[in-house]
Formats: structure tokens, C-alpha cells, sequence
């Protein structure tokens, strides 16, 4: 599964280069997206979360990676946020316990914790076992 969303981040992030025809803020996009709906613990944001970064959206819209509807904005599946949230926590040194100590612990917050589990697993399997006895240990 990771491997097809690392091959999907890539292929998409191409495609949406191509329909601009210039270099894609991809970053800038998911990472406020995952950011906002992490933070309010939710699969669907306020379409103006994106206001800086419209342009980019609504090309990411037309390649079916986010899905735009009136007034709101959301990825086009779930599993793809919670990868896009892993990675991007992940790369600016999150924990698991860091997320979980942040806030609440809702049942939203399972997929983010599996998926940064998953996340790590193939990506640097120290941090995966930090994570794992960070776990089991609080």
C-alpha cells in the first residue's frame, strides 16, 4: 500500500505539473489541507483554508486528488489524507506520542497513528521501533 502511495504522490504531482504547465505548489496544498483537518479532527475543510494556494487546488481538483464542492474541500479518499498527514508530519520530525500527547486522543486520530506507523515501517525502521516502544512503554 505504501509503495502505491508513493508512486500516486508522484504520478499525480506530475500530472497536475503538466495541466499547469509550471511547477505545482503540491506541498504548500496538502500539507495546509492535512494540517487543518488533523487539527480539527475532520475529513473536510472551509474551501478558503486553500485561498493562497487556489490556483494549484483546483488543478489538484481536476486530477482527482482533492475534491472541491461548494464551499468545501476534502481529499478524494481518506486513506489518501492520512498518508499525505504521515508523510508530512513524519518529514518535520513528528512522533506518534507527539500526536498523541498534543490533543485529545479521538478515535480519529487511529488512522493518523496506524498510518504513521506504516509510514515509518518502510520509510526508517528506527523510527518505526522508537515509535513502537514509545507506544507500548506510555
Amino acid at each position: 500500500v505504501q509503495a502505491l502511495l508513493n508512486r500516486y504522490w508522484d504520478h499525480k504531482r506530475r500530472m497536475v505539473e503538466a495541466r499547469l504547465g509550471r511547477s505545482v505548489r503540491w506541498l504548500d496544498v496538502v500539507k495546509t489541507l492535512a494540517s487543518w483537518l488533523s487539527n480539527h479532527q475532520t475529513l473536510s475543510a472551509p474551501v478558503d483554508v486553500l485561498d493562497v494556494v487556489m490556483a494549484d487546488a483546483q488543478a489538484m481538483a481536476s486530477e482527482h486528488v482533492l475534491v472541491i464542492e461548494g464551499n468545501s474541500c476534502r481529499f478524494f479518499h481518506e486513506s489518501v489524507f492520512d498518508y499525505v498527514f504521515a508523510r508530512t508530519f513524519v518529514a518535520e520530525g513528528g512522533t506518534v506520542m507527539r500526536l498523541l500527547k498534543g490533543d485529545e486522543q479521538h478515535l480519529f486520530r487511529r488512522g493518523q497513528v496506524r498510518q504513521i506507523l506504516t509510514y515509518n515501517r518502510d520509510r526508517a525502521f528506527d523510527e518505526y521501533l522508537a515509535d513502537l516502544k514509545s507506544l507500548l512503554k506510555n
